[in-house]
């Protein structure tokens, strides 16, 4: 977990809504390419350029590339690791949203394997690679599947649900099942909680938000419960300590985790941003600054500050989103992704 930040200045929040959109590298270090003078781009090797008097790689991801282009390797080693000093930007291949297999009611995802979801007899599916494994144990309305948690003591798993009496219960075991033959070794473990009717989680690496019917958000502190003391339609907490919101109107507000926070290992107020979004609900993934919503059933995806609406087959009741693609269900349980 980063403890970077002590405060957000104004300065630092405007900048911060800012790149949402374009997404924020945490990727550790690349390799540094050989330190070749030059004077023109012919003097340097592959698709390196010259910058400054000097050869330099094109990209180290996709922040360095024109809007609509990513960072490419444009060679390997005789490992088949990528070399960096040969990255260069190309225009991303085409996405586009595709029928999965399976019918569901709701879905929730972390990562290209970590996908979950329940269906409309509350059973609960972990997606295999290519199909849907029944998880026994529990009858669930809603499941989510986030980062590994630290803090709750209770809440160790990426995944958690609330089952149809309005308990929460958390997975203890294999949470990206390999075969689709058998079921994913584990159990439900029950959480202790004093919640009237939790309806929505949304699980991070430092805890669990819970949305009630009355649009109440609470946040796990240990075995306790604490509101937030503001209301909220959806919620979903992201990478780099992030809090992301829906109110009752619509207006998106964010909520970053700061130094009181992570003293007290909780939220303690602080700021908010509101970046001026309207959606109906929103959902953050595990890659830091790509962001899905829904507008009238028409998932949004947030690039470079603006959402681009991107229509799937049929108005979408249930939208999930990792760092690589997005899955939605429609209001027949079909189910779709983004790849």
């Amino acid at each position: 977990m980063k403890h970077h930040r002590t405060s957000l200045s104004l300065a630092a929040i405007a900048f911060a809504a800012t790149i949402l959109g374009a997404g924020l590298s945490t990727s550790s270090a690349q390799p540094r390419a050989p330190i070749l003078e030059c004077l023109f781009n012919r003097d340097c090797e592959g698709f390196m350029v010259c910058h400054a008097g000097y050869c330099r790689h094109q990209c180290v991801d996709a922040l360095d590339c024109p809007h609509g282009q990513s960072c490419v390797a444009g060679a390997r080693d005789e490992r088949g690791v990528a070399i960096p000093i040969f990255n260069r930007c190309a225009p991303r291949p085409l996405r586009k949203w595709e029928r999965a297999p399976g019918a569901l009611r709701q879905i929730s995802a972390a990562g290209a394997q970590t996908v979950w979801g329940v269906n409309a007899a509350n059973d609960v599916f972990a997606w295999c690679g290519s199909n849907w494994v029944a998880v026994p144990g529990e009858k669930l309305r809603h499941i989510s599947v986030g980062a590994p948690m630290t803090w709750a003591t209770e809440s160790a798993s990426p995944v958690m649900g609330i089952t149809v009496k309005g308990d929460l219960v958390r997975w203890s075991g294999v949470t990206q099942p390999t075969s689709c033959a058998a079921a994913p070794a584990g159990r439900w473990i029950a959480i202790r909680h004093d919640l009237k009717e939790p309806r929505q989680l949304a699980l991070g690496p430092y805890g669990t938000a819970v949305h009630e019917e009355g649009l109440e958000v609470y946040f796990q502190d240990g075995a306790a419960w604490r509101p937030l003391a503001r209301r909220f339609k959806s919620v979903s907490i992201g990478p780099g300590e992030v809090l992301y919101t829906v109110a009752a109107d619509g207006k998106v507000e964010i909520r970053y985790l700061e130094e009181a926070d992570l003293k007290a290992k909780r939220y303690t107020g602080g700021h908010w941003i509101s970046p001026g979004w309207t959606l109906d609900a929103i959902a953050a993934t595990a890659g830091l600054g790509h962001l899905w919503g829904l507008r009238g059933g028409v998932p949004q995806r947030l690039e470079d500050g603006t959402w681009i609406p991107t229509p799937a087959p049929a108005p979408v009741v249930s939208l999930a989103a990792s760092a690589t693609e997005a899955w939605a269900v429609d209001g027949a349980d079909r189910v779709f992704r983004f790849r």
